[in-house]
C-alpha cells in the first residue's frame, strides 16, 4: 500500500490483475510533460465554479485533455446561452462594414467556439438614451 501511495503521488499509473476481476486501474497515469497551474475557482461566481469545477477536477487528477475539452464545452454552452438570451435586445453586434448584425438563435447554436469568439468580439456597447435634465429656474 505504501508503494502505491508513492506511485500515485508521482503520477505513475498502476494497473493490477486479479483472477476474479481482471485488470483494474489502481491509479491513473498523469502526463508528466504537462504542468498546468489553474486559477482558484474561489475567485469566481458560483455559476462559473459550477460550469468549470468538473474540468478543474479532471485536470488536477492529470486528465488534462479531458478537462480542457470539458472546459471548452462549458464555455461554448454558456456563451450560446448568453447570446441567445441577450441578442434580441441587450446586445448588438456590428460587422466589419459597421452594419448591425443580429444572429438568430439557430445560427448561434451552430457556431463553433471560434465563431462564438468572433460574435462576442463584434459586440458593441449600447449607448444609453440621454437623460433630460429639468432646466434650472433662474
Amino acid at each position: 500500500m505504501e508503494q502505491q501511495t508513492k506511485l500515485r503521488a508521482l503520477g505513475v499509473g498502476l494497473y493490477m490483475y486479479t483472477a476474479g476481476e481482471g485488470v483494474l486501474e489502481a491509479s491513473a497515469p498523469v502526463d508528466q510533460a504537462v504542468n498546468i497551474a489553474l486559477p482558484s475557482l474561489n475567485l469566481y461566481s458560483n455559476k462559473v465554479r459550477k460550469a468549470l469545477g468538473p474540468s478543474h477536477e479532471q485536470i488536477r487528477r492529470g486528465q488534462w485533455r479531458e478537462g480542457f475539452e470539458d472546459a471548452c464545452n462549458a464555455v461554448e454552452h454558456e456563451g450560446r446561452k448568453y447570446l441567445n438570451k441577450h441578442m434580441s435586445g441587450r446586445i448588438k453586434t456590428v460587422t466589419s462594414t459597421n452594419k448591425i448584425n443580429t444572429p438568430t438563435p439557430k445560427r448561434v447554436d451552430k457556431m463553433t467556439l471560434g465563431g462564438l469568439k468572433d460574435t462576442f468580439t463584434a459586440i458593441r456597447p449600447m449607448h444609453p438614451t440621454p437623460r433630460l435634465r429639468p432646466r434650472s429656474q433662474g
